[in-house]
């Protein structure tokens, strides 16, 4: 195998295995969310997954990061730092790139989990798909269909080329070939 194809399979092969990374903990019951802001940068990057393991309001402590029902925007998720509780509490938040809490209380019983796996880059065309960003988008996926077309040549067993002309052989039970070159019966 030549050294480009082998770089093809890497190259094709990384973020295959990053989706599946991302996706088979979510048989688990954990839940897999991509990360749409930069309001968590530099922990977080627009784009990447971030896996969620089950929790409560009453499992996450001052300081943790938190996956919650987004209390400004309803029907939305948040990925945010928990800074403090209220009295009743309900937990502030705040993104670690933001130089202020967030406005809304985040009542106990809208925690989802606690992200503790990141997988970067894979939710990038969701982000760009977002955003409107289709030149981003076309061009990854034309890359990717160019990876893969220059990686899915292969030779066959039992097949030899011969002057462009694939040559199929089998053997019979004497061992012996019972097609030749271009000739064959």
């Amino acid at each position: 195998m030549s050294l480009s194809r082998s770089v093809v399979r890497v190259v094709l092969a990384v973020p295959v295995l990053l989706v599946l990374f991302s996706v088979v903990p979510t048989l688990l019951g954990w839940r897999a969310d991509v990360v749409m802001t930069g309001s968590m940068m530099p922990t977080l990057a627009p784009g990447d997954v971030v896996l969620s393991r089950p929790a409560d309001g009453t499992d996450v402590a001052n300081g943790a990061v938190a996956l919650v029902r987004n209390p400004a925007r309803p029907g939305t998720t948040l990925v945010h730092r928990v800074v403090r509780r209220t009295a009743d509490g309900s937990l502030i938040t705040r993104g670690d790139a933001n130089p202020v809490e967030d406005s809304t209380p985040v009542d106990r019983a809208s925690v989802l989990g606690l992200p503790s796996i990141r997988v970067p880059y894979v939710g990038l065309p969701l982000v760009w798909w977002a955003e409107g960003s289709y030149r981003a988008l076309a061009g990854t996926v034309a890359v990717a269909l160019v990876l893969a077309l220059a990686g899915g040549e292969r030779s066959r067993p039992g097949r030899h080329r011969a002057g462009g002309t694939a040559v199929a052989a089998s053997f019979g039970p004497t061992g012996r070939s019972s097609a030749g070159a271009r000739g064959a019966r």
